[in-house]
């Protein structure tokens, strides 16, 4: 084997491929506008250069801005555009781990002597589309995040070690230096190949020794002997010195991306998340001081209530007052197995659905494939009817899992300094990250994408799996059938073909017209209070990147128990001479840190000079401290000082029917889009019902059928909505309507029932939110079966 490898046309064109496909896939499945979580933040921020949460992502930024660059003036081109760098940056690093794998399996000795250069290619091309169509890879590569562009740097990172292993010449670690410093500047994802890194450095110096010892003792044969000499000059501690110097001075370099952000703070954008214009300020940012920092110890850390006590039960003994040992079994139950193996064998093995977990015996489970195993998962081994929403139902019947278990036990025994590169790279980014992470009891959405860079090394052992199948036929057939290794490259076409149902965001622009709507409903100059991500980040997006109601004055509550977004909200509300609300009274959540922010600009009256108001979420936490002062107008609650009805009807009857839609069929619907649908659907059935209740028949019925153009209730998952949306639709005088939309919820309520009658009763008892809508639409048709004839 040659130490001075030069990458053949073969493995060019094998790379090339993978990474085009990649991003030829990722592209045409992108959304074309924002996304939910943080998209819509990262969005703004790259667009104008404003500053993100920390830590911050100036690289990405910067890059995500060249690609809006190409935009033009169409604002609502952005998006797709920023997307496209996710794409580009998810195909790059399956070309990566493609050339990874292909030395991997040089240097395994797979097809030595000359032979099976087929089966070395194939095994790169296996191992990097297992990673590009895993479900993990698949869904960051489609949208305005930063996980895609983070994970290149580390696959770039392991590849130049490699090359440096082959070559020992020390420019691939000042590559590798520079990478990671770069990196940095978009995640700390980067650091985690790191330890990697290490393993292969200080193995390839140790044979370096014995290597040099060989050709020292006079034996000119020693394989490598000639390359050894030539790099001797090099391995002094002068050299060494040189190296580390040089490695130090490129880190540093890769790290200037980081200079953005107290430059562009002390610009004082409109989004400007921690302020970190001066010294002390970026420190506080760089360290996420406004964020809970979880520790190593203990692992039951964060029980806020009584309901988080009861999780914690459910995972260990004694959460109250936790042993040593109820820390190790909440570690290993839940943090390593629910919120790691479980999304472990989401890309390798299967996935039931999309919904988020919480230990429930169907939401977000892996399931196999194989019926007798999916039993004791899930409790059932039969596939969920289409009624039931089964968008993320992945079965891979474990093929990924075994072919990359057998790359682990072929490569184990063949290689020593490289199944240990491979193997700390998984366990450092799998249960080392997990340690690190110290999940609490509820996390708010599923956090698979945490963990991609363990997925990755597993991918590079599933291609070394094909490579030993394919030296294994080699070895025992003749003729055409020691061909028949191709059949690995099933393997990633069957994930891609299951992954694809719900990683398909190409027609789907409901959270732009979620935050759209919800805009739309505020009058002139007003204030919205929202809480969380996902009622926040796509306001932002519409207003600084498509510039729609910037007259809306956006404040996140979850953001306000911070210094520097008091400083910022007080500052812009005494600008526009805003008075405060009054939010008297004792035992408040949140209250008086409202009340402190708002009162420092009073003008001594506390009449409202703007319309205020609250956003669903914000409503549901802490509406009861409003009781009788907010009013629906659709998405939106309007808060009033005086006691008001609980529904503007005229109002919301004007933005339910001047709402805008873009067209959901063949569309992803995701559980967060479905939620927000449903509450969509609630406030409409509201106001319909009021409608009827004052004799205007015509505007309950315009509501209804405007909204089920618009919004098909069957996507919903909760039957109750489209059930009672077609008794109305009847009842307004819209009887075909109304009775064909009864009758697909009852052909859907039996078939769900049907289905879940295959599970066990004793297991029946661990999805009553499933089950109990379920029998009440059931019931309903039963007592009125003449209804729906």
């Amino acid at each position: 084997m040659r130490r001075h490898f030069q990458q053949g046309r073969g493995e060019l064109v094998a790379g090339l491929t993978v990474g085009a496909v990649g991003t030829l896939l990722y592209a045409l499945t992108a959304e074309p506008s924002v996304s939910w979580w943080d998209c819509g933040e990262f969005l703004s921020t790259s667009h104008l250069l404003q500053i993100g949460h920390p830590p911050g992502a100036p690289l990405y930024s910067l890059l995500a801005h060249l690609c809006m660059l190409l935009a033009g003036d169409e604002t609502a081109h952005v998006a797709i555009f920023s997307n496209m760098l996710s794409a580009v940056a998810g195909g790059a690093t399956g070309m990566f781990l493609c050339w990874s794998i292909i030395l991997l399996v040089r240097r395994a000795g797979y097809g030595s002597n000359g032979k099976g250069q087929m089966g070395t290619l194939l095994a790169g091309v296996v191992g990097g589309l297992s990673y590009v169509f895993c479900d993990t890879a698949w869904f960051s590569a489609v949208e305005s995040e930063v996980y895609a562009l983070a994970m290149l740097f580390p696959a770039a990172v392991l590849w130049s070690a490699l090359r440096w292993a082959e070559e020992r010449n020390p420019r691939w670690l000042w590559l590798i230096a520079l990478l990671t410093g770069m990196g940095f500047c978009v995640h700390m994802l980067s650091l985690l190949a790191l330890p990697a890194v290490a393993w292969l450095v200080v193995a390839e110096i140790i044979r370096n020794k014995q290597e040099r010892q060989v050709a020292a003792d006079g034996n000119d044969d020693a394989p490598n002997a000639g390359a050894i000499g030539k790099n001797t000059r090099a391995t002094g501690k002068q050299g060494l010195a040189r190296t580390l110097l040089f490695a130090l001075l490129f880190f540093l370099i890769g790290l200037t991306p980081l200079l953005v952000i107290p430059i562009r703070a002390n610009a004082h954008p409109p989004l400007n998340e921690g302020d970190p214009s001066n010294l002390e300020s970026f420190v506080a940012y760089m360290r996420r001081d406004q964020y809970t920092h979880a520790p190593l110890y203990p692992r039951l850390w964060r029980i806020r209530n009584e309901s988080e006590m009861a999780y914690y039960g459910s995972w260990c003994a004694n959460p109250a007052t936790p042993s040593f040992k109820d820390n190790a079994e909440f570690f290993i139950r839940y943090q390593l197995g629910y919120m790691y193996l479980r999304y472990f064998m989401w890309n390798f093995s299967g996935r039931y659905n999309d919904r988020q977990g919480f230990g429930t015996l169907q939401n977000g489970q892996f399931i196999t494939g194989y019926p007798f195993l999916d039993r004791m998962l899930v409790g059932t081994g039969k596939r969920p009817p289409n009624s039931c929403q089964p968008s993320g139902h992945h079965v891979y019947f474990m093929l990924p899992l075994l072919l990359g278990l057998l790359g682990v036990f072929s490569h184990w025994a063949r290689r020593k300094d490289d199944r240990g590169f491979v193997l700390v790279l998984f366990l450092v980014s799998g249960v080392g990250l997990s340690l690190y992470l110290n999940h609490p009891c509820y996390e708010p959405r599923e956090r698979d994408y945490a963990y991609v860079l363990s997925f990755y090394a597993f991918a590079a052992w599933i291609g070394l799996g094909a490579a030993a199948t394919d030296e294994w036929l080699r070895k025992r057939t003749k003729g055409p059938w020691r061909h028949l290794a191709i059949l690995c490259m099933g393997v990633p076409l069957m994930m891609a073909c299951q992954n694809l149902n719900n990683n398909n965001r190409a027609s789907r622009r409901i959270p732009r017209d979620v935050a759209a709507n919800y805009l739309d409903n505020c009058k002139p100059n007003a204030i919205i209070f929202t809480y969380g991500d996902n009622d926040t980040f796509p306001f932002w997006y519409l207003q600084f990147v498509e510039g729609r109601r910037t007259d809306v004055h956006i404040i996140n509550v979850n953001l306000l128990a911070s210094d520097w977004q008091q400083h910022q909200t007080a500052t812009r509300l005494l600008r526009e001479r805003t008075p405060f609300l009054p939010l008297d009274g004792e035992h408040r959540p949140m209250g008086d840190v409202w009340s402190d922010i708002l009162r420092k600009n009073a003008i001594g009256d506390s009449a409202l000079l703007r319309p205020v108001y609250f956003s669903h979420y914000l409503r549901d936490r802490y509406g009861l401290l409003f009781e009788g002062h907010l009013q629906q107008v659709g998405f939106a609650y309007e808060y009033h000082p005086y006691v008001c009805d609980t529904l503007d009807c005229e109002l919301m009857y004007a933005n339910i029917t001047s709402s805008q839609w873009s067209d959901m069929e063949g569309a992803y619907v995701d559980e967060t889009s479905r939620r927000f649908l449903a509450t969509y659907w609630s406030g409409v059935i509201s106001l319909s019902e009021n409608l009827l209740s004052h004799g205007d028949t015509a505007g309950a019925a315009m509501a209804l059928a405007k909204t089920f153009n618009d919004v098909p209730p069957m996507l919903l998952d909760d039957l109750r909505i489209p059930l009672r949306a077609g008794q109305l639709l009847i009842l307004t005088g819209e009887k075909p309507l109304g009775q064909s939309l009864l009758q697909q919820v009852r052909t859907s309520c039996r078939e769900q029932l049907d289905y879940y009658s295959t599970i066990r009763p004793a297991w029946q008892a661990y999805i009553p939110y499933v089950l109990l809508p379920l029998r009440e639409v059931e019931h309903f048709f039963v007592k009125n079966t003449s209804s729906t004839q």
